[in-house]
């Protein structure tokens, strides 16, 4: 469809009559183009458009490039509050050019339309516009609203995590805003300590593993690998893996890679009994080790060490230890001397 123009800028400079003038939309409001039953009308006011029935575009808007048969979801204008609390009906596009807040499309404006439930630091609550409010210090809820429906009061976090209900002013902690609640309780949650004893806290003060806000100690994990005495790992607390013997590696510490074996443990055999320990703390105990064994999965503990040969060189350590290639083994009980393995033909 051909957009058909209307050029009011003639009759405005032309016209020649007051009235015509006026009809014209001439006067000392800003103009733009202006959509009217399929057709586009130049340097119309708002006010003059609106008095035809039609669409205004915008403020220096012009007809060129326009179309005035647009879908029904085109921008249309609504209530747009100024800075000041005045209220304009614009564009959204024209709005935000202003600095306004825009309301909402076909929306007009009204006594109320852009006051706004006021919170101040006590807790009361005023109907203001937001520059008013906002000058104030106090909180500005949006406008629209009513203190008939706003809670000027909002949760207070201590610094232990618990969650009281207060205004701005009379919280001692961190205030979360107004109308923010303690249910559920978003100032603190369940803080495993390393322990793996649970307490309710803050994130900041917990010395552990903090398991999120608004968690609580009944649904918290506080368990971590606890390893036993033959290297097994598996996830107890600290009380459960004390009272089965176990060695707590800390919580939150998984069995997958077993931290049971780190390098730093070594199977010890102290009266046939196989325990994980320091190659130190064995020795303090009289028992023995080997250096390249960590796991008591092996009943190595019920063998008796003997003397090994290997190229040349002897090594006391168990028959199981002695079976590789090139290696053998001089029985149970036998020692090493300077010439234990030439004297065997090695």
């Amino acid at each position: 469809m051909q957009v058909k123009h209307r050029s009011w800028l003639t009759i405005c400079f032309y016209g020649g009559m007051a009235s015509l003038l006026m009809q014209a939309g001439c006067s000392v409001e800003p103009t733009g183009g202006c959509c009217n039953n399929g057709a586009c009308i130049d340097f119309t006011s708002n006010t003059f458009c609106t008095t035809l029935g039609g669409r205004y575009l915008g403020d220096l808007t012009t007809c060129q490039d326009t179309f005035c048969d647009e879908p029904m979801d085109a921008p249309t204008s609504g209530a747009c509050c100024l800075a000041d609390g005045s209220c304009i009906e614009d564009l959204q596009s024209a709005c935000d050019t202003l600095g306004g807040t825009f309301v909402a499309e076909l929306t007009a404006c009204a006594s109320n339309t852009c006051l706004g439930a006021c919170c101040d630091e006590q807790g009361q609550c005023n109907e203001e516009t937001m520059s008013g409010c906002m000058a104030a210090g106090s909180t500005y809820q949006g406008n629209g609203t009513s203190c008939n429906t706003i809670a000027c009061v909002g949760a207070c976090c201590s610094d232990i995590g618990d969650c009281s209900s207060t205004a701005r002013d009379a919280c001692d902690g961190t205030y979360l805003g107004d109308g923010t609640t303690c249910d559920p309780n978003l100032c603190g949650g369940a803080c495993c300590g390393e322990s793996g004893v649970c307490a309710m806290t803050t994130q900041q003060a917990c010395n552990g593993m903090y398991n999120g806000d608004g968690t609580t100690c009944s649904d918290a994990s506080c368990e971590g690998a606890c390893c036993d005495f033959a290297g097994a790992c598996t996830l107890q607390t600290l009380t459960d893996c004390g009272l089965a013997g176990g060695t707590f590696e800390g919580v939150g510490v998984a069995c997958d890679p077993n931290p049971c074996f780190n390098g730093s443990l070594v199977a010890c055999c102290v009266d046939g009994q196989c325990s994980l320990t320091t190659s130190a703390d064995c020795q303090t105990s009289g028992g023995t080790f080997l250096d390249d064994i960590s796991s008591c999965d092996i009943a190595f503990c019920q063998q008796t060490l003997g003397a090994c040969c290997t190229g040349g060189e002897c090594t006391i350590t168990f028959a199981t230890q002695c079976s590789g290639a090139g290696d053998t083994f001089l029985g149970d009980g036998t020692a090493c001397s300077s010439s234990t393995c030439r004297q065997s033909g090695q």
